[in-house]
């Protein structure tokens, strides 16, 4: 899956929360105080036994109110998927019970939206059923023109089912706009078991109680503690198969064990308190201070023969949910007595140092195994005597605290998941030339020192940016972001041969910017100073990518929240100052290159074009008859196509013609160790000819690229270059393929980032280095002011000689 893809789905899911209207009126019902949600206790249903006031955005779905002598009232609303004909239940797809209110009395405040929720499961209960089967109470606060103020969907922490065969507490919490309109809450129930929630309740706190830890610098001590706490919360998370580590809520885990160990005083006490931490989960993994020699005996239960092994095997990291899933991580069962079934061998464990090359903890060590023994039913040994109980905080926090950015304990937790993922699973170290390791320790101090939720931000940006992948990216959606002037940039040479950002494109209304100026200040900094800064949170590949996300980039070019933006620019020999007003938030420029030609327009004699950006094969196919009889054909891949994308190539040839192969780690043993991250192929297209054949005898292709092509692209224009389907102009292409892996942290932080390895089909290297054009043309500042495209008419140029 793409980068736009995975645009796709997140629009899907926003979209599960479209308002339905609110009632300004306060509530009748006594579990809700005046707080605007209406039948919190479910009490109050329809004749149809639909719970009042409540709707279900989605078809796939509906909900009643039963009787559940576990609810508190003794009723509860449940969401369940629909039946289709035949009985049997639809695809597993969400399902969303809502509803919307006026967010008036809350401005202002903090909002707190509690609810008891469990999963109903099967019975007799299948795996399948207990890996699909989650739920996500959520909260969106609304503004005026479309800007989304507070959102938090669990995504971070979603309610499993093995941990929801009973009602328990959860709740939302986040700050209410000033201008805010309205509020949403609901209940998301994901697979094909329904999910019940009771005793829903909405209230506001002083925005002071917020019972997150403040801000703090580490200590030497304090941040060699937490860099051996991520090191063990890796290898046991990842790496150690017990039943009682599957059980575990991570990111819950991560955030509550900081505590827990940052304040050892020694390596001796930190020794002890990673002991405490994972002891419950990990019963047979051993941490020790002193040398590697002073280990402990092993368990004895290592040592005694079983019926069964259990271990992982991750191709890739299986971090996402849902029908497309290219990336899983299992358990895996199989004999003692057929070792050869499974992916370790028997009393496979990993030794490590827990130390770091700034110092501290390098006199205490641990030792994970990672395929440990199982009895006849596979359930790992020792087995779990009682219920596990979920790691609480030192100093224990109000039943509706829920993880933000604002929060110290959060920030740190994040750190330690996010740089875990990456360490294990990244497939691009190799090229990447990163100290990882030294990433660290630096992302715990800033972590623990931001201010606040948008800090942080920055932090993972930082973090991320190091990986030097164009997927690369994190965001915030419940933070406030910066719209863009009605304005396009792009980076072009001057007459001195230096980069430099210009206006491309401008309405006539955005502050008098016309095409051609070059941008030497944005709000007052020069534009050598911001890119620099933006270049440290950036995550690319190649310096095309970089400076196309820049320019693109509202954070960067148009910072700050007032209504205009101010730029100084050189027009002819002055420096002029301009403010260009922000286009309303929500709205998508629209723009594109003045001089950029509609689809089948002829651009010379004979020569026809087709921006392939954004383009089905269905557009393709209406100009076919067209295109068939041209002299020569420009497709312009500066962008990110559709259908059109394979379309045009299927018509560019007479025999199948294939991608480059997409690699994926197989991964069963931490730190990325040579012989548990093995790369294997997992497919790659295979497309066959499409008539009418085009490119034939006497008709000349041309394909144009730039810096902003990226993944999807990149495959497409990898097999042009592989079989040589037309000539290739511009600049090289952004040098980052394969499909993304996003995953959400605690707090409502969404990270993305490439989990799968491509090469060019000759296995030569692509990551960072991308599609390198045939006839290269640069842009430049006064081809712009000129208005002239130089790519597009060297590329008319080609196909017309």
């Amino acid at each position: 899956m793409s980068a736009r893809t995975m645009t796709i789905v997140l629009g899907m899911v926003i979209g599960l929360f479209a308002c339905t209207g609110f009632a300004a009126d306060p509530p009748g019902d006594a579990a809700a105080p005046a707080d605007g949600l209406r039948n919190g206790n479910f009490m109050a249903s329809g004749a149809d036994g639909a719970p009042l006031h409540w709707s279900v955005s989605t078809p796939t779905h509906t909900a009643r109110v039963v009787e559940d002598e576990g609810a508190a009232g003794g009723l509860a609303a449940e969401l369940s998927p629909r039946k289709q004909a035949g009985g049997d239940k639809g695809e597993a797809a969400a399902g969303n019970l809502m509803q919307s209110f006026d967010a008036a009395p809350f401005r202002g405040k903090r909002i707190v939206v509690r609810g008891d929720v469990r999963l109903v499961m099967p019975s007799p209960m299948t795996k399948d059923a207990l890996r699909d089967a989650r739920a996500q109470m959520w909260v969106r606060v609304d503004r005026p023109n479309e800007q989304v103020g507070f959102f938090d969907n669990m995504s971070d922490r979603p309610i499993r089912g093995l941990r929801a065969r009973g009602f328990l507490p959860y709740a939302v919490s986040g700050l209410v706009a000033e201008d805010a309109t309205t509020i949403s809450v609901g209940l998301m129930v994901f697979g094909e078991s329904p999910a019940r929630v009771a005793d829903v309740r909405v209230f506001a706190v002083d925005p002071g109680e917020v019972a997150d830890r403040p801000a703090a610098a580490l200590s030497e001590r304090g941040l060699a503690n937490l860099v051996a706490f991520a090191k063990v919360y890796g290898y046991v998370r990842f790496f150690h198969p017990s039943d009682q580590a599957s059980e575990v809520n991570w990111n819950d885990f991560a955030i509550a064990a900081v505590e827990h160990v940052e304040g050892a005083a020694d390596d001796r006490e930190l020794a002890g308190a990673l002991r405490d931490v994972f002891g419950s989960i990990a019963p047979t993994a051993q941490v020790w201070s002193g040398k590697e020699g002073d280990a402990p005996e092993l368990p004895s239960v290592l040592a005694k023969p079983s019926p069964k092994l259990v271990a992982w095997r991750h191709n890739g990291c299986g971090l996402s949910e849902g029908p497309m899933r290219v990336y899983t991580s299992k358990r895996e069962t199989w004999p003692a007595a057929a070792p050869e079934e499974g992916p370790l061998a028997a009393g496979t464990a990993v030794v490590k140092s827990l130390g770091y090359g700034g110092g501290g903890g390098g006199d205490v060590w641990c030792r994970v195994p990672v395929c440990v023994p199982a009895d006849e039913a596979g359930g790992t040994l020792p087995a779990a005597m009682v219920a596990l109980v979920p790691l609480r905080p030192p100093a224990p926090r109000p039943e509706w605290w829920s993880p933000s950015g604002n929060d110290r304990s959060t920030r740190l937790g994040d750190v330690v998941i996010a740089w875990n993922i990456f360490q294990h699973f990244y497939p691009y170290f190799d090229v990447a030339e990163t100290d990882w390791e030294a990433v660290l320790p630096r992302a715990l101090r800033a972590a623990a020192e931001d201010a606040d939720e948008a800090a942080f931000v920055r932090t993972l940006q930082r973090l991320v940016a190091e990986l030097h992948d164009g997927h690369g990216n994190v965001y915030n959606m419940g933070l406030p972001r910066p719209s863009m002037p009605e304005v396009l940039f792009d980076w072009a040479v001057d007459d001195a041969g230096q980069m430099s950002l210009v206006v491309v494109a401008s309405r006539s209304e955005a502050g008098a910017l016309r095409r051609g100026d070059v941008v030497v200040e944005i709000a007052g900094r020069p534009v050598a100073e911001v890119y620099k800064e933006a270049r440290e949170h950036i995550s690319a590949a190649t310096e095309q990518w970089a400076r196309h996300r820049f320019a693109t980039d509202a954070q960067w070019v148009a910072p700050g929240s007032g209504s205009e933006v101010a730029y100084k620019v050189r027009r002819g020999g002055e420096t002029v100052g301009l403010a260009a007003p922000r286009a309303a938030v929500g709205m998508a420029t629209g723009l594109k290159f003045k001089d950029k030609p509609a689809n089948g327009a002829e651009l010379a004699p004979g020569v026809m074009y087709f921006d392939l950006n954004g383009a089905t094969s269905e557009e393709l196919d209406a100009l076919m008859p067209r295109f068939e009889k041209a002299r020569g054909i420009v497709f312009d891949a500066r962008g990110y196509p559709d259908s059109a994308g394979t379309a045009s190539l299927q018509h560019l040839t007479g025999k199948n013609v294939k991608s480059a192969r997409w690699i994926v780690p197989e991964v069963t043993l931490p730190d990325r160790e040579e012989k548990g991250f093995v790369m294997k192929p997992v497919g790659r297209w295979d497309l066959p000819p499409l008539k009418p054949r085009l490119g034939g005898e006497g008709q000349k292709v041309a394909f144009v690229i730039g810096g902003g092509a990226i993944s999807y692209a990149e495959s497409c224009m990898g097999i042009v270059e592989h079989y040589k389907l037309g000539a290739i102009v511009g600049e090289a292409t952004a040098g980052t393929n394969g499909n993304v892996n996003p995953f959400t942290l605690p707090g409502g932080y969404n990270v993305m980032w490439t989990g799968m390895n491509v090469r060019k089909h000759d296995k030569s290297r692509h990551h960072g280095v991308g599609i390198l054009p045939t006839v290269p043309v640069q842009r430049t500042v006064a081809g712009v002011a000129a208005g002239k495209d130089e790519a597009l008419e060297a590329a008319v140029r080609a196909v017309s000689e």
